[in-house]
């Protein structure tokens, strides 16, 4: 099956995610400098292969992130936008940062995470300036691949799915979950 959600889209090499994430660090860091009790939260896309962004990822992501938005003014947790990333060859991602508990950040990063099978899309990172935050740091178990179920990490570390098995997936998602709409 041909992923309609990656049929398009200019193809992105190693080196220039790299670079995405060296300039990631770069605006932490400088949020830290600034505010170094801030909690810093990292918004992207868990997407595989060399398409990272297009109209119909980036239709995805800002559906997510209106979920994310929702979840975050429930909770009561407030923030800053820092960057908007939304348009980069590397993928959409936007960095916010907060005042309060990273904790409260971690628990609803995995809320949303967990809350529909898109939200295992997002990749959100809850970051201090002492490093980030795991759901280990909550007692709460790894993440899960969406294809097999085992701990997302090994799957990864293996390479146990091919890149368009796990594209058709994560196509299917979007579509059950209805954010091409």
């Amino acid at each position: 099956m041909t992923s309609e959600l990656f049929a398009a889209g200019e193809a992105v090499d190693l080196l220039t995610v790299l670079q995405r994430r060296e300039e990631r660090v770069a605006v932490y860091a400088a949020i830290w400098r600034k505010i170094p009790t801030a909690t810093v939260i990292s918004l992207k896309l868990n997407l595989p292969g060399p398409i990272k962004n297009n109209h119909l990822i980036l239709h995805c992501f800002d559906k997510l992130l209106l979920q994310a938005e929702k979840a975050a003014a429930e909770a009561g947790l407030t923030y800053q936008q820092m960057t908007d990333w939304r348009k980069a060859i590397t993928g959409p991602e936007l960095i916010w940062w907060a005042q309060g508990a990273a904790s409260a950040w971690k628990q609803w990063a995995i809320n949303l995470e967990t809350a529909t099978p898109a939200g295992r899309l997002l990749d959100i990172d809850v970051l201090t300036i002492n490093g980030p935050l795991s759901r280990k740091d909550l007692g709460i178990a790894p993440r899960r691949c969406f294809l097999c179920q085992q701990e997302a990490k090994v799957c990864a570390r293996s390479r146990k799915h091919t890149v368009a098995e796990m594209q058709a997936q994560i196509d299917l998602i979007c579509r059950r979950d209805e954010l091409f709409k």
